[in-house]
């Protein structure tokens, strides 16, 4: 909110931030003043945090690796299932997982032909489908769980691609992949509704 207020507002640009610190630090941008020296190879900062980043290539460690990478990028799983054990290198895939598979075991509606274990009878009938083969590819002979998925799985075969992006005209099989594909031409997905 001191951004809205302008509490904290840059007398050269008028940009305006969110505490005093902030302000110091873009405020030598104008001036050019970078106060902050590295010891080894002298390299000067801005800001103090620019520094300790910095420093981090001088130790070895890398600056930028995720909390859930082991050595050598390979991903660490630290979000165990308390249920079956699985494991998920980010708690956002273990909460679906967990909403599949039940907190206690007790809600697991398993499949008689797999091992596949669902939350409900009829996320349990949809995967029967697959063993069914009510929904099968005429050209692989591929099993799917519903019509929208084989529908889906058919452009790999026909190569119809009927989603277009509107700015460079790449064409995508599914939409999501075109939503994705949008981020790289800047499109703000989460914005601030105080800011026009």
């Amino acid at each position: 909110m001191n951004i809205h207020l302008a509490k904290y507002k840059c007398t050269e640009c008028g940009r305006c931030c969110q505490s005093s610190r902030d302000l110091a630090v873009h405020g030598r941008r104008h001036t050019g003043e970078k106060p902050f020296e590295c010891t080894v190879c002298g390299e000067r900062f801005a800001a103090s945090f620019h520094l300790a980043r910095h420093g981090r290539i001088h130790s070895g460690e890398k600056p930028y690796k995720r909390s859930h990478e082991g050595p050598h990028g390979t991903k660490l799983k630290l979000y165990k299932c308390k249920a079956c054990g699985k494991a998920f290198c980010q708690p956002g895939r273990l909460n679906v997982h967990v909403q599949e598979c039940g907190t206690n075991g007790e809600n697991w509606h398993r499949c008689s032909k797999c091992d596949k274990r669902c939350l409900s009878q009829r996320s349990l009938g949809q995967h029967m489908n697959i063993h069914r083969g009510k929904y099968r590819c005429t050209e692989c002979g591929k099993c799917f769980r519903d019509n929208q998925d084989l529908a889906v799985h058919s452009r790999s075969h026909s190569g119809e691609k009927p989603f277009e992006c509107g700015v460079c005209g790449k064409r995508f099989t599914k939409s999501s992949h075109l939503v994705e594909h949008s981020r790289i031409h800047g499109e703000k997905l989460y914005k601030c509704h105080l800011v026009t």
